[in-house]
């Protein structure tokens, strides 16, 4: 009876130690999948830091060149602009501008005529300010009209070397009837009878200038409205620059 009680029990405590045996072999080896799969992730998430390492790495170098690139591009584009400046500068001081440029573009349309080199030199030195000029006049005549019935009137100047005329359009009033007096709304017609017989005639509207050439003088006309009927004209004379120039030496050779 003893036999098969401790029979028993050795039974029981064999299989109690193999249940712990299984139940610690079981936790070994949930211990060592538990460590595997952190050496794997560990190692997973080493390379992952060196693939972020490396990428930052790559993206720094190229922020820098890109700077760089910037960088140079700015100065680059610096240059080009003081490049520019400085041909603008040197355009503008060898090319002529303003008023010396159409000086310059009518002086080659001349040349480009036939003028002669020479002939022209000649002009441009003798080129200079009004000289020995009268003082201006003022004076002034009512202006035809056909409406008007008076006589035709006329005014001279420089002693009657330019005897001056002219007529309008009538003046509408508010009853649509043509007026006597002229309408300075409308062009006029001023004729400049030169003595001699020679006439010019200007027409416009108002105010006008006029230019006459007779021997060595040039008269100067503004024409303007006076009181109702009357144009007013102001007149001045001097030296005609054509008279200097026909005066040297190589017009007289020419001539």
């Amino acid at each position: 009876m003893s036999f098969v009680l401790r029979s028993h029990r050795d039974r029981y405590r064999n299989r109690a130690r193999q249940d712990l045996y299984r139940g610690m072999g079981v936790i070994a080896a949930f211990i060592i999948a538990i460590l595997i799969g952190y050496a794997g992730g560990q190692k997973k998430h080493e390379q992952q830091i060196r693939q972020l390492s490396e990428q930052n790495k790559e993206l720094k170098q190229s922020a820098q060149e890109s700077e760089q690139q910037a960088t140079q591009s700015r100065a680059d584009l610096q240059t080009q602009i003081v490049k520019f400046q400085q041909l603008d500068s040197q355009y503008k001081r060898d090319v002529p501008q303003g008023d010396l440029g159409l000086l310059t573009a009518l002086v080659k349309e001349q040349l480009d005529k036939g003028l002669a080199v020479e002939r022209m030199v000649q002009i441009i030195r003798a080129a200079q300010p009004p000289q020995n000029c009268s003082q201006a006049v003022n004076k002034r005549f009512i202006l035809s009209t056909p409406e008007y019935k008076g006589p035709e009137s006329a005014i001279t100047f420089a002693d009657g070397t330019v005897t001056v005329t002219g007529s309008g359009e009538s003046s509408i009033n508010s009853k649509q009837e043509k007026e006597a007096w002229f309408d300075p709304g409308k062009p006029v017609k001023i004729n400049f009878t030169i003595i001699g017989g020679k006439k010019e005639t200007k027409t416009g509207l108002l105010p006008m200038h006029h230019t006459l050439i007779v021997r060595n003088k040039e008269y100067r006309f503004t024409i303007s409205e006076g009181p109702r009927s009357f144009i007013v004209i102001s007149s001045d004379n001097c030296d005609y620059l054509e008279s200097v120039i026909n005066s040297t030496p190589y017009s007289k050779a020419n001539n």
